[in-house]
């Protein structure tokens, strides 16, 4: 993802943990984001589609922590309630 949009998408997700995603309005994005209304639209049709790419860079990042974490159990019994405790809270973590 481009560094501005991923901007955009960090400043939509605080606002959205700050204020909830119906009290959040595109000018509060844009404001945050230090952005014009134009560069939003050009990244984004609406508030929701913004929305929808906060959830899946969170799974992308769970994702990829989770293949580092089964890299670094390779050779040990991952079957264990251990390893599974440890992936449940890396997706507590991202989320």
């Amino acid at each position: 993802m481009y560094e501005r949009k991923r901007n955009v998408v960090n400043a939509a997700q605080r606002l959205f943990i700050e204020k909830g995603f119906q009290n959040t309005s595109i000018q509060d994005i844009l404001e945050e984001a230090k952005i014009s209304k134009g560069t939003f639209y050009n990244y984004f049709n609406s508030k929701r589609e913004c929305l929808t790419a906060i959830i899946e860079n969170g799974i992308e990042e769970v994702q990829s922590r989770r293949r580092k974490l089964l890299v670094s159990q390779e050779g040990q019994y991952i079957n264990s309630l251990d390893f599974l405790v440890e992936q449940m809270a890396i997706v507590m973590q991202v989320y």
